[in-house]
């Protein structure tokens, strides 16, 4: 039982239901920060990326996992590795010596960029020096990168750092010591015939500045040529030259030759005199075909004027003759209506025609029940 000191209290309301006041909100919408406090450890290192650094760092990478054993079990012979990182231009390790290969990709990557920075940013403030523009830098470094080009460097013989003069050193080497062997095995008595052929090799260093760019003018020209005559079509010759006859670039040339030997001062005047004549006689006959023009239209305007005159006469009696066909269009209106009444006539009198048929039909019928009515004996 409750304490009887507590029964009829002032303040307390015994027909109301128990209220709890608080400024507390509902556990369901009470917000809980669940976000762990960030501890401060050495241990802990912490790594701020980039992302654009690292795309700009990484573009042109991949890794190849082709030739990775993933299974882990140790029965191949291959020795284990993970991914292969390979880039496009394949540069050398730090303190190691470039190859000439690896040299040319070098080269070729700090000229890209060089013109891509001086395209984009240009010369910027603290250019060294001021006499010289970005236009001269951009020219300076398509020329180098032209003779870059012009190198034509073979990745599989460069990327081993060997040049031509050490590839010929160990070619001689080797056949010297299997010349060797075969004299040592070879009888002492027996002739030897072998001998050593020498090759003179020269090297691509010695070479002439001026080769490469003749050599370059010369195929720039043969494929002008090419594309003027085509390789395969032997036809554009003939049509070239105007001649089926000449299937040859020289025929082709000596005919074209002698078409320009046409254009020299003195026969220039002798073709002007001559179109000058061709030109007045075309005149003379653009002149005469104006005429006939102009006669055959007058003759067709003259017979128009006669087909007019002609045809006036009738013109005048044309709205007399649109009276009369105005007074015969209401004639035959009524002509039809006529026609269309006495077919209705004549309609009724077949009709009548066959009633009266019949009445004289159902007449004579009677006639006959009432004689012989007449003929039974008590008949009346």
């Amino acid at each position: 039982m409750a304490d009887p000191k507590y029964v009829n209290l002032p303040g307390i309301a015994y027909d109301q239901p128990d209220i709890y006041e608080t400024t507390d909100l509902p556990e369901s919408d009470q917000y809980t920060d669940f976000a762990e406090v960030e501890e401060d450890s050495r241990e802990i290192e912490r790594v701020h990326l980039n992302p654009e650094t690292a795309s700009e760092r990484f573009r042109g990478k991949y890794l190849d996992g082709s030739k990775v054993d993933f299974a882990d079990q140790g029965f191949t012979k291959s020795r284990k590795k993970g991914y292969d990182a390979i880039t496009c231009w394949e540069l050398a390790p730090t303190g190691e010596q470039e190859t000439v290969f690896q040299r040319f990709l070098r080269l070729k990557c700090e000229i890209n960029e060089l013109i891509s920075e001086v395209q984009v940013k240009g010369m910027g403030a603290d250019a060294g020096d001021p006499n010289l523009s970005a236009q001269e830098i951009l020219k300076q470094a398509n020329g180098m990168q032209k003779q870059l080009l012009e190198l034509r460097i073979d990745p599989a013989k460069a990327s081993t750092g060997n040049d031509d003069s050490n590839a010929l050193k160990k070619k001689l080497t080797v056949k010297l010591g299997e010349m060797s062997q075969e004299k040592a095995k070879a009888d002492k008595s027996a002739g030897s015939k072998d001998g050593l052929q020498y090759e003179l090799c020269v090297p691509s260093s010695s070479n002439k500045p001026g080769q490469f760019s003749r050599i370059t003018e010369l195929e720039n020209r043969i494929k002008m040529l090419e594309g003027v005559l085509g390789t395969e079509q032997k036809d554009k010759l003939a049509t070239v030259a105007i001649s089926p006859k000449n299937h040859s670039v020289l025929g082709c040339l000596s005919v074209l030759s002698t078409k320009l030997s046409l254009l020299e001062p003195t026969h220039i005047e002798l073709i002007e005199t001559r179109l000058s004549s061709v030109l007045q006689k075309v005149t003379k006959i653009s002149e005469k075909k104006l005429d006939v023009q102009e006669l055959e239209r007058t003759l067709k305007l003259s017979d128009l004027y006669d087909l007019m005159e002609e045809s006036s006469s009738t013109i005048q009696a044309l709205p007399e003759l649109a009276e009369r066909l105005n007074s015969l269009q209401q004639l035959h209106q009524e002509a039809s209506e006529v026609v269309k009444e006495l077919s209705e006539i004549k309609s009724l009198q077949e009709a009548i025609a066959g009633g009266t048929l019949e009445n004289d039909k159902i007449l004579k019928e009677l006639q006959i029940v009432i004689s012989e009515t007449l003929k039974r004996p008590g008949g009346k």
